[in-house]
């Protein structure tokens, strides 16, 4: 399946096209490990070039320094299985993984092979995960613990909210975070 959608963004058209699977192996344990890939496929080359327009989106719109987002290369977008998600992204949990994407702390961007990405609620998911690559390029969270985990989701759900309503979308997710106990989180 190859069907393009051209998708106005901030007055750029982005190409979404329906993206094919394309195998890496990971282990679970590491941040993000160093294996030969294969090269992306036209379609993630495209989703890969359309995170850029996203990139900047969230630059307009989040408080990191503009200029840091400007030095920084999109990172690649490559689709993956649902197995490859239950076995990496959740650790081989014997409980459902209902993760759809997942930004590993590397250059690489993962969403599920099984999602529309030709959809807008894709490139809201896409953007999420985006929100997570600009996080741990800046120095804004660089201690460890369980508030700054829930502040890095907040802001990416955030995001991701905000720009599905922007494109004419109400999220249809509901997520309701709160805040760990002892956690101290400025009010929205």
């Amino acid at each position: 399946m190859s069907t393009t959608n051209a998708l106005l963004r901030n007055g750029v058209f982005v190409n979404w096209l329906t993206l094919s699977f394309v195998a890496m192996a990971l282990s679970a344990g590491s941040v993000f490990a160093t294996v030969e890939e294969e090269p992306l496929t036209v379609e993630e080359a495209t989703l890969t070039e359309a995170s850029t327009v996203l990139l900047s989106w969230i630059k307009a719109r989040a408080s990191y320094d503009p200029a840091m987002i400007d030095q920084l290369q999109s990172p690649t977008v490559k689709m993956r299985s649902h197995a490859f998600f239950d076995q990496i992204a959740c650790h081989g949990s014997k409980r459902e993984c209902h993760r759809v994407a997942w930004y590993n702390g590397g250059r690489i961007v993962y969403l599920r092979d099984d999602i529309d990405s030709s959809s807008v609620e894709a490139a809201g998911i896409l953007l999420h995960e985006l929100v997570h690559y600009v996080q741990a390029k800046s120095d804004t969270f660089v201690e460890e613990n369980q508030c700054n985990r829930f502040r890095r989701e907040r802001e990416a759900y955030d995001l991701q909210k905000t720009y599905l309503i922007e494109n004419g979308h109400y999220p249809t997710f509901a997520i309701r975070l709160s805040p760990p106990l002892g956690c101290v989180v400025a009010a929205r």
